[in-house]
C-alpha cells in the first residue's frame, strides 16, 4: 500500500501540530505514529512526544532516538 504524503505544522492559536492535506487539518496528539520524510525516497517511522509547554520531538527507531521539532518547520510525513 502507498503512503499519501501529507505535510504536518504547528499551530501556536491551538498549541498542537495539525496534520494538513489541502485545507483540512486535523489536530495530532502525543504519542501518534508516522512516517518522518527524510527525502523524496527515505521516510523513517517515529512517534510524536511532548516535554513540557511547547517542547515537541519525534521519537525514532527501537532505539527511541529523539530529535527535537522546530516549530516554525513544516515538516513533510507520510499518512
Amino acid at each position: 500500500m502507498k503512503h499519501q504524503r501529507i505535510y504536518m505544522r504547528y499551530y501556536k492559536d491551538y498549541g498542537c501540530w495539525l496534520k494538513v492535506d489541502g485545507d483540512y487539518g486535523r489536530a495530532m496528539d502525543s504519542g501518534e505514529s508516522f512516517n518522518l520524510c527524510l527525502s523524496k525516497v527515505v521516510s523513517v517511522p517515529c512517534r510524536l512526544g511532548l516535554t513540557g509547554q511547547r517542547l515537541w520531538y519525534v521519537e525514532i527507531g527501537s532505539n527511541q532516538l529523539k530529535l527535537n521539532l522546530r516549530i516554525n518547520e513544516i515538516y513533510e510525513i507520510e499518512n
